[in-house]
């Protein structure tokens, strides 16, 4: 003959609610930290690319010019001769 597991009817306490609903809290928002960076990330790095190729641009005009590669220097998002 088999038992009759009774279950308790009582609630859940308190407190195990409240820990859930911080976990769930603290998960959110460390989510929320990540994809922020990571965006802030990709779009930084989008910038310091669309520079890099502005000053590509120009040291091969400068080199196309008879100027050495060695004497081009890179600066903001242009290039100068100067002594490298």
């Amino acid at each position: 003959m088999r038992r009759k597991i009774v279950r308790s009817k009582r609630p859940a306490p308190v407190g195990h609610n409240m820990r859930l609903c911080v976990a769930f809290v603290v998960t959110m928002l460390c989510a929320a930290g990540l994809t922020y960076s990571v965006l802030t990330g990709v779009e930084l790095f989008n910038e310091y690319q669309e520079i890099w190729d502005v000053q590509n641009d120009c040291i091969a005009h400068m080199v196309s010019l008879g100027i050495e590669r060695s004497e081009i220097i890179r600066v903001g998002d242009t290039c100068v001769v100067g002594e490298g």
